[in-house]
């Protein structure tokens, strides 16, 4: 069972936590905003990179730094023609 944790922290731990560029704090702040509203937060790269406003490469290049910083983690996932839309998640216990 997944535990939630207050929105108004996820937001606080995501403005605190150390990051190499702004942008990706503004990823993890975006990555705190749906999971108050998703069930699974699941946006393709192109809505990321439309909310972020950054290119597709850009959002490629971010996700990968905050999943190697083990900031969030993401699970990618497939349908039956193939891949689609990873999920994203924010490891709040990496990210204290």
């Amino acid at each position: 069972m997944k535990t939630q944790i207050d929105p108004g922290m996820l937001e606080y731990i995501c403005w605190n936590t150390q990051v190499a560029r702004a942008q990706d704090r503004l990823l993890l702040l975006c990555i705190s905003r749906w999971q108050r509203i998703w069930e699974e937060v699941v946006p393709s790269i192109d809505f990321i990179a439309g909310q972020v406003g950054v290119s597709r490469s850009t959002v490629k290049r971010m996700i990968g730094s905050l999943e190697h910083a083990g900031l969030i983690k993401v699970t990618r996932r497939a349908n039956d023609k193939g891949r689609t839309s990873s999920r994203y998640e924010i490891d709040v216990e990496a990210a204290v």
